[in-house]
């Protein structure tokens, strides 16, 4: 994916909401083909990476218990 374009897009829109100019409809649908995919990935990989954190952590978690337990904490 070209970044460079998808900055460009975001800072578009930003400057048009801003000022009030208003975007031609072709480019307001291109925008929002490239916007709405990227967002929706973006929130599953956040999702997805939320819960490999907290597997990750529990299963810390739980060797812990078992290694102080073993000791008798």
């Amino acid at each position: 994916m070209n970044f460079d374009l998808f900055f460009d897009i975001v800072r578009l829109i930003i400057h048009s909401l801003l000022t009030g100019t208003p975007m031609s409809p072709e480019l307001f649908a291109f925008a929002l083909l490239l916007l709405v995919p990227t967002a929706i990935l973006g929130y599953w990989a956040f999702i997805a990476l939320q819960d490999a954190c907290v597997w990750v952590f529990g299963w810390v978690r739980r060797r812990l218990d078992a290694f102080l337990a073993a000791r008798g904490y």
